[in-house]
């Protein structure tokens, strides 16, 4: 018996799928790694008998390569008598996806990886077996869903890559559960793995991959996902995969409250990646938010953050016709940082560090030690780097 509850439990899931993001090595051995420590470590977490059933797969696109991280780590861990707190002791899969690593990049392709689109009915419906085609732009309806050929790769990857040790891919495990009245998965991720947990999670729905799956069994549970794709792909989700808000007993603490949904992104108001790439249509989850979300900037940090807003928009635009959204959230509200007063702060000392600990810190759960130390920011995404390389060729620009 574990006195977490079902959120806190798949939160640790969560973060146990990038306990080697650190690591640098090939592919073989990352994968040595992952095999002989995932178990043991969810063991000691002590919050539920939860057993790796699929994986742990690390995949590389150059696996030969031992100076670069893992490209994409996943598994799938099971409890039979999972408790969720409702009365309800439920066959239980949680499908974990790694968020970046250290030193990846295809991560970072996949992660700003918004120029072009992928349609995505045309995706799912053949089973997100074939590698994504980006639409033309020109061919682009906006009222259709389209997903960031970024999020598409990474999709394609996790549902299609066998496990090395069963030598199967997820989505043929999906389509292979036995199911039962109360079987319930839930596909979970941080970060990177925040945006592609809620689109395999309606990916695999609309491929049938989940058909053997009661109705209204399939959840999502991102923390700290950039959007993945565009209003009609929101409204998509939203459709499939409805917000549930599943409080167990009474609580005062609102960031409990936030947490405990179901099928929604959940997001520290003080964490810029949940605000990409949505730049102005949904307010209060923007891009510009940056401008505003940590007190009033001194002036110069002020204009200092507006133009490589602009520059990075300019450098990395969305497809005409296409406004990334957010997909539905819970906000979590964790103390304010104080306002930074130079670049540097704003970047390394207040939004890197709100990727990661914040969230930790109000599911209040143990976390899997780490299988290699990290550099000195081992939280920073690639939207955040790519804010802080934009900053720096403005910099270099204005000194030529």
């Amino acid at each position: 018996m574990t006195s977490y509850n079902i959120h806190q439990q798949v939160f640790s899931l969560n973060n146990a799928s990038s306990i080697a993001r650190c690591c640098l090595d090939t592919q073989g051995a990352l994968q040595s790694k992952m095999d002989e420590a995932l178990q043991p470590a969810l063991d000691k977490l002590k919050i539920g008998p939860w057993k790796v059933v699929w994986g742990p797969t690390i995949w590389k696109l150059k696996p030969e390569d031992s100076t670069a991280s893992f490209d994409h780590s996943w598994f799938v861990a099971h409890s039979g008598a999972a408790d969720w707190g409702d009365g309800d002791l439920c066959d239980t899969y949680v499908v974990s996806i790694a968020g970046t690593a250290q030193n990846s990049d295809v991560n970072v392709a996949e992660d700003i990886g918004i120029k072009d689109v992928v349609d995505f009915a045309a995706f799912a419906s053949l089973g997100a077996s074939s590698p994504p085609v980006p639409t033309a732009h020109e061919a682009i309806d906006p009222r259709k869903a389209y997903i960031a050929s970024g999020t598409a790769d990474g999709v394609y990857r996790i549902l299609n890559i066998a496990s090395a040790g069963q030598g199967t891919t997820l989505a043929e495990f999906l389509g292979n559960i036995p199911a039962t009245a109360n079987t319930r998965v839930v596909f979970t991720g941080h970060s990177l793995g925040g945006a592609l947990s809620p689109t395999v999670a309606l990916t695999a729905l609309k491929a049938g991959m989940l058909s053997s799956i009661p109705q209204g069994n399939t959840f999502a549970y991102p923390t700290a996902g950039p959007s993945p794709g565009n209003r009609s792909f929101a409204a998509l989700f939203a459709e499939a995969l409805p917000l549930i808000k599943h409080d167990i007993g009474t609580t005062d603490d609102p960031n409990t409250a936030a947490y405990q949904v179901w099928n929604a992104n959940i997001w520290n108001e003080y964490d810029i990646v949940p605000h990409a790439w949505n730049t102005g249509s949904v307010q209060g989850q923007n891009l510009w938010d940056i401008l505003r979300m940590y007190g009033e900037l001194p002036m110069i940090v002020g204009s200092e953050v507006a133009a490589a807003i602009a520059y990075m928009i300019h450098q990395h635009p969305a497809p005409p016709g296409i406004d990334y959204v957010p997909i539905q959230g819970s906000r979590l509200l964790p103390p304010a940082p104080p306002t930074p007063q130079s670049w540097h702060e704003l970047m390394h000392d207040v939004a890197s560090p709100q990727h990661g600990e914040p969230y930790t810190n109000i599911f209040g759960v143990p976390t899997a030690p780490l299988l290699c130390q990290c550099g000195s920011s081992p939280e920073v995404s690639p939207i955040l780097k790519v804010i802080d390389d934009t900053r720096k060729k403005l910099e270099e620009n204005r000194g030529n």
